[in-house]
C-alpha cells in the first residue's frame, strides 16, 4: 500500500485525463511500455486489443494502478520522449523535495487517530480510482451511443455463448411443440363435444 501513488498523483491523472489522452502518442514510449515487469503479459495483451482509439486511455487506467516507481518510470519516458509539459503536470506531486504525498508522517495523539487518519486517505484514494472508473464508463457509454464502440472477445468465450444460445432454442422448441401438441389436443376434444 505504501508504494500506491499520491493522492495528489491520481487527482491529477483524472483532471488531465482528457489532455494526456489527446496529445499522449504511446508509440512514443514504447519502450517504457514493453520495459520488463513494468507491465504484465495480461495488461500488454489488453492494451494491443482496445481499438487505436481508446490504447492511451486503457495504458492510463492500467497506469494508475501501478506503484509510485512504475508512475516516476513513466515520468522519466515522458521526459526523454519530449512530452515535458505532461510530465510537469505531475513533478509538483512526485518531486523529491515535496512528493505531495497526502499521507506524510504527522505526529498524531493515539493509535485511533493515527488509525482514522489511514482510513481517511485510502478513502480519498479509493474515491479517486472511483472517479477514474466512472469517467471510462462513462466515456465507453459515449463510444456505445454514437457507435464508435468496438467490442472485442475471445473465440473460447464465443463458442461457449454460441453453444448456450443453441441449447436455449432447442429448449424453447420442445416447448413449443409440447404447448402445440397440448393445444391440438384441446382442439380435438372441443371438435368431439
Amino acid at each position: 500500500m505504501a508504494d500506491r501513488l499520491p493522492n495528489n498523483t491520481v487527482r491529477k491523472l483524472v483532471n488531465h485525463w482528457g489532455t494526456i489522452t489527446q496529445n499522449l502518442q504511446l508509440n512514443d514510449i514504447e519502450f517504457f511500455i514493453n520495459s520488463d515487469g513494468t507491465f504484465t503479459t495480461e495488461e500488454l495483451s489488453k492494451i494491443k486489443r482496445v481499438p487505436t482509439s481508446r490504447k492511451t486511455e486503457e495504458f492510463l487506467y492500467l497506469l494508475a494502478k501501478k506503484p509510485a516507481t512504475v508512475f516516476n518510470s513513466f515520468l522519466k519516458a515522458l521526459r526523454n520522449s519530449n512530452y515535458n509539459d505532461i510530465a510537469d503536470i505531475f513533478d509538483e506531486s512526485m518531486g523529491l523535495e515535496d512528493n505531495g504525498d497526502d499521507r506524510q508522517p504527522h505526529v498524531f495523539s493515539s493509535k485511533q487517530d493515527h488509525k482514522i487518519y489511514y482510513l481517511q486517505q485510502e478513502n480519498e484514494t479509493l474515491r479517486d480510482e472511483l472517479e477514474l472508473l466512472m469517467n471510462r464508463f462513462r466515456q465507453i457509454e459515449e463510444e456505445a451511443e454514437n457507435g464508435s464502440l468496438t467490442i472485442t472477445t475471445d473465440k473460447a468465450h464465443l463458442a461457449r455463448e454460441n453453444e448456450r444460445l443453441k441449447q436455449e432454442v432447442q429448449e424453447l422448441r420442445k416447448k413449443l411443440e409440447t404447448i402445440e401438441k397440448a393445444s391440438s389436443r384441446k382442439s380435438k376434444s372441443c371438435s368431439l363435444l
